[in-house]
């Protein structure tokens, strides 16, 4: 059984629900399952117990070796643009300024990001190399993403990718104000 926590007045309000549905006014299913469910929300909460070292062991442990693959993963993708930025002149993706000579100081850059989305969307098809002032700069992507939607549509297009999720929606956005 999965513990959930939640406010004593949602708490409360699920109890008179399921009293309801205790009551024989849902169906006979709904009302069997409210029966069996109803006690445990009158037990009292167990105080939580301390981990013990074993299990901060473990999950150092597993979250060190997803850390580590999520390493190699970001290296692979790196690697991929690093080198769809060369067979295009090593120049910014959406800028078209040259980059540093160093592939290690440019930027890869995720187009859709924020929110826990970064490592979800983490493809070679979302992210593209740039410069730090094209990507985070004060008239950067990530601070005014509608400036650079154009830029972004044509990344898109010349490499057959979809325009990513925050610039569609930012799309839209701008062409509901237009209409008003």
């Amino acid at each position: 059984m999965k513990t959930i926590r939640i406010k004593v007045t949602d708490a409360r309000d699920i109890r008179s629900v399921l009293q309801a549905l205790d009551r024989g006014q849902l169906s006979p299913d709904i009302t069997r399952e409210a029966r069996r469910l109803l006690p445990s929300l009158a037990e009292p909460r167990a105080a939580p117990q301390k981990p013990s070292i074993a299990s901060v062991e473990h999950h150092e442990d597993v979250r060190g070796r997803q850390d580590a693959a999520l390493r190699a993963e970001t290296a692979r993708v790196r690697e991929r643009c690093v080198q769809r930025a060369l067979r295009f002149g090593w120049v910014g993706e959406l800028c078209g300024r040259p980059l540093p000579r160093n592939p290690d100081e440019a930027q890869m850059c995720h187009l859709d990001g924020g929110s826990g989305k970064r490592r979800q969307q983490q493809s070679v098809r979302n992210c593209l190399m740039e410069h730090h002032e094209c990507h985070q700069g004060p008239l950067g992507f990530d601070k005014k993403p509608l400036a650079w939607l154009p830029d972004v549509k044509r990344w898109a297009a010349r490499h057959d990718y979809l325009v990513p999720e925050r610039f569609r929606k930012l799309e839209a956005l701008r062409g509901a104000e237009e209409v008003r």
